[in-house]
């Protein structure tokens, strides 16, 4: 996802407009540019700044650590929280107040493996968590129960039959022990087809525990096997890819 986009999805979220009959100074934004709106609604709000040589890059990938900075402009945090993740210290110093308040908030809690991956480009499933989860909070609304360690990964449907090149989609579903949906964790995804993989990527559940797959299916009949992971938990599912049936030929005309 790149910093145009990320703005963009937060102005939605957040209801962020304005700055109309004002320039932006980034001399990489120009008027034409479909994100110019944004980014310029983005600067009135006062939530982004930029870089220090007057550019804001918004086709480069956004960090972990600069969506949590660019989301922490837009709330009101009072509490404060240490970062425990094993990798804090790859955290700029810059970023660290940022990452403080969404950890704060609860918006944030990080990887299973208790890391923050803050140099990581933000997927658009991270960032829709991320994001939503920053609305929650700033509209007041009490945060659930922590859930527990995440304990069930389910993958839905188990088999299903597609035509060839169609999109096929399938739900991972991470609960706790209690059937508490787990949100905000990275679901790695693999396809396997023909004893190779042929796909990998990597998807957060939301709100309610869940983690949507979607990719294209081959040109040729062929049976995929879809595995869904997370640390020692993993589920699988079947896609059987085949060919649509041949058209039959019409029917005779009835008599007048």
């Amino acid at each position: 996802m790149t910093r145009a986009e990320f703005v963009a999805l937060v102005n939605g979220a957040f209801n962020v407009k304005g700055g109309e009959g004002k320039a932006t100074d980034f001399r990489d934004v120009r008027e034409d540019d479909w994100f110019y709106s944004s980014v310029r609604a983005a600067v009135a709000a006062g939530y982004i700044k930029g870089y220090l040589d007057g550019t804001f890059r918004p086709n480069q990938a956004i960090t972990r650590q600069e969506a949590a900075v660019l989301l922490s402009g837009l709330l009101e945090v009072k509490e404060d929280a240490p970062l425990n993740f094993r990798d804090a210290g790859q955290i700029g110093e810059w970023a660290r107040a940022g990452v403080v308040k969404l950890v704060a908030s609860k918006v944030i809690t990080g990887y299973p493996d208790n890391t923050f991956r803050s140099l990581r480009s933000i997927t658009r499933g991270e960032a829709v968590v991320m994001i939503s989860q920053a609305v929650a909070f700033k509209e007041g609304q009490v945060p659930p129960e922590k859930p527990g360690e995440p304990a069930v990964l389910k993958l839905e449907p188990e088999k299903q039959e597609k035509y060839l090149e169609e999109t096929v989609t399938l739900t991972a579903t991470l609960t706790d022990r209690d059937g508490h949906a787990v949100p905000g964790k990275s679901v790695a995804f693999q396809v396997q087809r023909g004893g190779k993989t042929v796909l990998d990527n990597q998807v957060a559940t939301d709100n309610d525990g869940k983690a949507v797959f979607q990719y294209k299916g081959p040109a040729e009949p062929a049976t995929d096997t879809v595995q869904a992971k997370l640390g020692n938990l993993s589920a699988t599912a079947t896609v059987e890819w085949v060919r649509k049936a041949a058209g039959g030929g019409g029917g005779g005309g009835g008599g007048g």
